[in-house]
């Protein structure tokens, strides 16, 4: 029996589809029947009959905060695959979001030891890595910045709880994606942006960063924990690509036009202050926040070739990636 958490997100429904395929066992987390429809369109880019898989899946309600409903869902099995994460850029939330992080993995990683499980794959991110003027790879320091946000916070230390449980015996590896590509529910994660792309976006920003498509992520997990290499953390991407280039071919996949205006750091940051008031008067959520200007702004390049050391691996063109995930959010909004 495979235990997932997160399985009703991007990269955990992806992740689900392949585990399927594996002629796997699994058994998932959710929170209401609603959430299956994530999943559901999922499935849907890869098969005309998503239900029948969908059956295939022990569903059970739990809470990853509650520890012994964490430990009822462990029980009884062999490996787990931690893709649950809170993300948020707000800073009203940094503590919180630093805190349920870091609570998740704890529950997860005492449940595992407690009832035997034999392997864990933990999903980090490229935001628990550090900064560096060079290629960014799994060896680069987290040097702490003061403008760290909780959900980088969050992750690094999520890392230590699963260091911890290797310590204390038990077996498994880290992965840590860059930004994962793949269609999806298009109002969250990287998703949302090719939503923004779809419906025409004539601003980019002057940043750059790694890609990696989801089919990928989703096959490198399951590559690892079929193999015997224990105790190790993978960077994975794909490609490095500067956000105009990247939005450009979005953009040429929904047939709409590049965008046309680079927004700086300043206008970035003043597109944040606005957001904020924005925020502060209606209480909807920024679309742009401080820490995402910063961000998108950044220029980062990282190094994702440990893992074809270890195991026979290729990844996806970026190119074929953004045309897989466009294709994929077309058939699932039906546009």
């Amino acid at each position: 029996m495979i235990f997932v958490t997160g399985g009703t997100g991007l990269l955990g429904g992806h992740l689900l589809w392949h585990l399927l395929k594996e002629k796997e066992q699994i058994r998932a987390f959710i929170r209401s029947e609603k959430q299956k429809i994530n999943v559901r369109n999922i499935f849907s880019v890869y098969t005309n009959e998503p239900e029948d898989y969908l059956k295939e899946i022990e569903w059970i309600e739990g809470d990853l905060l509650d520890y012994n409903s964490v430990e009822k869902a462990v029980l009884g099995s062999e490996k787990v695959y931690n893709t649950a994460a809170v993300v948020s850029y707000l800073p009203k939330r940094k503590a919180e979001t630093i805190k349920t992080n870091i609570l998740i993995t704890k529950n997860l990683i005492n449940a595992c030891l407690s009832n035997g499980v034999e392997r864990i794959c933990h999903v980090s991110s490229i935001a628990a890595l550090g900064d560096s003027e060079d290629k960014i790879d799994e060896e680069t320091a987290y040097d702490f910045p003061v403008n760290a946000s909780g959900y980088s916070l969050g992750k690094y230390h999520s890392e230590l709880e699963v260091w911890r449980g290797f310590a204390e015996g038990l077996q498994g590896i880290i992965v840590n994606p860059s930004v994962i590509i793949g269609p999806g529910d298009w109002n969250r994660s990287s998703a949302a942006l090719f939503k923004t792309v779809s419906k025409g976006l004539k601003f980019y920003t002057s940043g750059t960063t790694g890609y990696v498509d989801v089919r990928d992520v989703a096959t490198a997990m399951i590559k690892l924990m079929q193999s015997e290499i224990n105790a190790e953390r993978f960077l994975l991407n794909g490609e490095n690509l500067d956000y105009y280039n990247f939005l450009s071919q979005a953009a040429k996949n929904f047939d709409k036009e590049p965008p046309r205006y680079k927004a700086g750091m300043f206008a970035s940051l003043a597109a944040a202050f606005v957001e904020n008031l924005k925020y502060k008067i209606t209480g909807i959520e920024p679309l742009i926040t401080r820490e995402t200007a910063v961000i998108a702004n950044r220029k980062n390049y990282y190094n994702g070739e440990k893992i074809t050391k270890f195991i026979p691996f290729e990844y996806t063109n970026i190119s074929e990636s953004i045309s897989f995930t466009c294709k994929g959010i077309k058939k699932i909004q039906n546009i």
